[in-house]
């Protein structure tokens, strides 16, 4: 695999993780509140926030796919999407450090944060292409 088809296949991968974490939580948000108490270490008054968050995953995952459509465009889009992988991952682990969010959550953006460093990685390797 060229350098090219793999950049393709590591942003439809971010899009894939972004659509299945946004929906998971906006599922569970709308149907499966019950669920709650397994993710946080607070109560939730309304889920209107845990809601907009998974939605703007979703968005975010829906810039992922048309970036890994070609790699060549919109550039800065993805710039976006590393600084909040990384902005995600350290806000997740502080809450987390200072018990608010299970270890579950933590567990779930620890693969955002890889995906994060991948897209630097690519920043790096793409002056060339």
């Amino acid at each position: 695999m060229d350098k090219k088809q793999y950049y393709k296949v590591l942003f439809l991968f971010g899009a894939l993780y972004n659509w299945i974490v946004g929906i998971t939580f906006l599922v569970i948000s709308i149907f499966m509140s019950f669920l709650f108490p397994f993710f946080f270490n607070f109560e939730l008054t309304s889920p209107v926030f845990l809601e907009l968050f998974a939605i703007s995953v979703i968005i975010m995952g829906m810039g992922n796919y048309w970036f890994s459509k070609d790699i060549n465009k919109n550039q800065d889009a993805v710039r976006m999407c590393c600084i909040s992988r990384i902005i995600v991952f350290i806000l997740i682990t502080y809450y987390w450090l200072i018990g608010d969010l299970s270890i579950y959550v933590f567990l779930l953006v620890i693969p955002n944060l890889i995906i994060g460093i991948l897209y630097i990685e690519f920043f790096v390797h793409s002056k060339g292409m």
